[in-house]
């Protein structure tokens, strides 16, 4: 979205209402982090002694976290790294592709952003599991006897809210950023008296305090920091989310109400320890509310938490359409729940995917301080991955100065790498299961990535040309078929020496004839989130044919079937249809060749995905492919 056009008083006013926005669907995440991270590093599996020196020095460890990581490296460098005014990892992926690389650095570099980009979906599980368990563990407060429903209360919650994914959002959405915007201020309000009965707590500001807190822990402020992170953890969120609401309403929402809120929180539990205040069921956010503020507190919490959940699922869904539109991921049904926002979108497998995994761990880990030791460790190495993936921007692809940018990206890059070590100490305590998680999703993306490639290899080797299609060797022609049939191309089709579909060459050397009316379709899917150009590009052919090229952005819907209406396209579409085998050159080669072939019956067929929903009939041509270990072939057809 942009403003630059709009006179000065009506861009400001978009910009405020943008930001107000943002509130409800980029902050969700790390506004609701007060609930549970401070409460880890006092009452968790590793607590710090409760006296003033260690308050000080951990608040000085919370502000200087969210200040470093989130104000200065997110805030003021990650978000300049947008594709189109789109953020996130896969972002930072198409503009590093955009330089056209194929070195194995390159590679390498795609698929560490790939991996990152899988990381996201493990935080996507936990965050609302750990955020709706947190919230609805205040209930224990106000009534003890509550806390064995605190579990049963979360599953129903987190049922309904995947429940409501397949009507879509957007009228709900709306009173996001309101609801948000009470939780903010409540949340600072509510620690403003104990600051200011406690002043000393603003001794946290001094980054001193943070340094000689870790050189007097040592290795125990490892741990420390493993809670600290959970202060930062919506942060990758923060920037996919970019492209909903830009740069600057962001920065604004930020800057003005999310960070000085939060800081004011973070500091008023530290001031109520401080006071040596009396904390119920280990839970100090929660202690901060007076007796008549506590039940509308968790009513509220618990808005908020479904919040943060809700942007996590959307987000998961923005991912894995950007995922399939750069070719990472299988073509899986996608549902537009908006006639006019292209990006609200429903995908009931990540949707269902998504409910099982999250209650599952709602179930295993029973409590947000055991979800706590699982957090963290996915979020961090992501976090380092972006950083890493941006240098590579600015240096390769904007051509700043690596003399002026290295120092800076590795000071942020360190302080990324350390809050990733910290965590790693709790991959055996629980960290591992969102690691198994993204590991299992990089190998699903790795997998496509290569059979792709193979059968890749395959379109490369048939090299027919428009030119040589009346000359085929050992094909006698029976004259043209009284048919139309359109065939899909993966290139475009543009003249003599264009290379023709396997799809076509396949059907001729079945058939020996041609159809009398003959069109080939390539539909291209930039790099772009949304294309600016001419949506289709005809060209006439010899012999009556026609080729059309038709090109969409890789988080557009694409609606072939209007398009084939509206250019007068008529006739039946001939797909191909891959029939996988091996070589059985090898145990684990086969195992792959089994796998991506079980992956092609899963993913949505090309039709379809394409938005040909029963409109014209689809005639599919068997393509027998060997897959051998070093290459992949076409088999001879009969």
């Amino acid at each position: 979205m942009t403003t630059d056009s709009a006179p000065a008083g009506n861009k400001s006013l978009t910009q405020l209402l943008l930001a107000f926005g943002a509130l409800g669907v980029v902050y969700g995440d790390i506004g609701t982090s007060p609930l549970y991270a401070f409460n880890e590093t006092f009452f968790g599996h590793y607590p710090v002694s409760r006296n003033p020196v260690d308050i000080i020095g951990v608040l000085s460890l919370f502000f200087w976290a969210l200040t470093l990581v989130i104000s200065v490296k997110y805030l003021i460098f990650i978000l300049r790294a947008d594709n189109h005014g789109e953020g996130g990892v896969f972002s930072e992926l198409s503009l590093i592709q955009s330089k056209g690389r194929k070195t194995p650095v390159f590679v390498f570099i795609s698929f560490l952003l790939a991996f990152g980009a899988c990381l996201l979906y493990a935080e996507g599980l936990i965050t609302p599991a750990i955020s709706v368990l947190s919230a609805v563990e205040g209930l224990a407060i106000i009534a003890p006897g509550f806390k064995s429903a605190v579990v049963p209360i979360t599953v129903v919650i987190l049922i309904l809210l995947f429940m409501v994914q397949r009507i879509g959002t957007g009228k709900i959405s709306r009173y996001f950023g309101l609801i948000m915007l009470v939780w903010f201020l409540s949340i600072g309000l509510l620690a403003v008296p104990y600051i200011i009965a406690h002043p000393q707590v603003l001794e946290a500001l001094n980054p001193v305090n943070a340094v000689s807190f870790l050189f007097t822990h040592q290795f125990h402020s490892l741990f420390v920091l493993g809670a600290v992170t959970l202060c930062i953890t919506g942060g990758e969120a923060l920037y996919a989310d970019m492209g909903h609401f830009g740069r600057t309403p962001i920065r604004i929402a930020w800057y003005f109400v999310v960070y000085p809120c939060l800081v004011l929180n973070y500091f008023g539990q530290g001031a109520y320890l401080l006071a040596d205040g009396t904390v119920f069921n280990g839970n100090v956010f929660y202690s901060l509310a007076p007796d008549w503020f506590l039940i509308p507190l968790v009513i509220l919490a618990t808005m908020a938490t479904v919040i943060a959940s809700q942007a996590l699922i959307s987000g998961a869904f923005s991912l894995t359409q950007q995922a399939i539109g750069l070719g990472f991921f299988p073509r899986i049904k996608i549902v537009h729940t908006s006639h006019e926002l292209h990006g609200q979108i429903y995908m009931p497998a990540v949707n269902w995917l998504l409910m099982a995994g999250t209650i599952g761990l709602v179930l295993a880990f029973k409590s947000s301080s055991n979800l706590a030791v699982a957090y963290g460790l996915t979020v961090t190495a992501t976090m380092s991955i972006t950083t890493f993936g941006f240098f590579i921007v600015a240096t390769e692809v904007w051509g700043w100065r690596k003399v002026w940018v290295a120092p800076v990206i590795f000071f942020l890059f360190m302080i990324d790498f350390t809050f990733f070590t910290a965590n790693t100490l709790k991959f055996l305590q629980g960290g591992f299961v969102p690691v198994v998680i993204g590991l299992g999703l990089f190998s699903v993306m790795w997998l496509w990535n290569w059979g792709r490639g193979k059968l890749g290899e395959v379109y490369r080797q048939a090299t027919l040309t428009l030119g040589d299609l009346f000359a085929l060797k050992g094909v006698e022609w029976q004259g043209r078929m009284p048919a139309k049939i359109n065939f899909f191309s993966p290139s475009p089709v543009v003249d003599e020496n264009s290379q023709i579909s396997l799809s076509l060459q396949t059907f001729i050397t079945r058939y020996h004839m041609l159809p009398s009316g003959l069109s080939f379709i390539t539909v291209q899917i930039s790099p772009q989130p949304v294309w600016n150009g001419p949506r289709v590009v005809k060209y006439n052919l010899p012999e009556g044919m026609i080729s059309i090229v038709i090109r969409y952005g890789y988080m557009e819907e694409i609606k072939l079937a209007e398009i084939l209406e509206r250019e007068n396209i008529k006739g039946s579409i001939l797909v191909g249809d891959h029939e996988i085998v091996s070589d059985d050159s090898s145990a684990w080669h086969n195992l792959k060749v089994r796998a991506f072939r079980n992956l092609l019956r899963l993913a949505l067929p090309t039709y379809r995905y394409f938005g040909m929903r029963g409109q014209t009939k689809i005639i599919k041509e068997i393509m027998p492919v060997e897959f051998t270990k070093k290459t992949a072939f076409l088999l001879d057809v009969e």
